[in-house]
Order: structure tokens, then sequence, then C-alpha cells
């Protein structure tokens, strides 16, 4: 893949990964009556991961923690 700009614009370091969303299904059990709580688990389902986008544009994460937008190129 490609990226404009390529690099992080606040210590130029290159982008270690692109931020992404993923379904989960996050367990339930009983709780006080007519209640539920969380159980703590989590079943992801990496199929469904996509990068997050504004616009045309995915957010880049460099390793230092920045975090920028940029164009895919082809």
């Amino acid at each position: 893949m490609k990226f404009k700009p390529d690099r992080c614009p606040k210590c130029g370091t290159s982008p270690t990964g692109t931020l992404e969303t993923i379904e989960g299904l996050a367990g339930l059990g009983p709780g006080r009556p007519g209640e539920f709580e969380y159980t703590g688990d989590t079943d992801v389902d990496w199929n469904s991961q996509m990068s997050v986008l504004t616009g045309k544009k995915v957010t880049l994460v460099c390793q230092n923690s920045h975090d920028w937008l940029a164009s895919r190129k082809e």
C-alpha cells in the first residue's frame, strides 16, 4: 500500500498501522433480578475488520501514537 502523506507530520516516522474497527459480541450473564452484566469475554469477528475512513482517507498511526489522515494511492 502507498499513502500520501506517508510520514507522520509530527515526528517524521513511518506508519506502524491503520486505525481499524471490528465487530465483537460481548458476553452477558444474569445480574440482579431483571438485569444483566458483562461476563468479561468478547468474541471478535475478524472478518468485519475495516479501516476507519474520514471521507476517503484512512487514519494512520506511528510508533509514537500520533495519528493523521492520509489518502491511499493505488
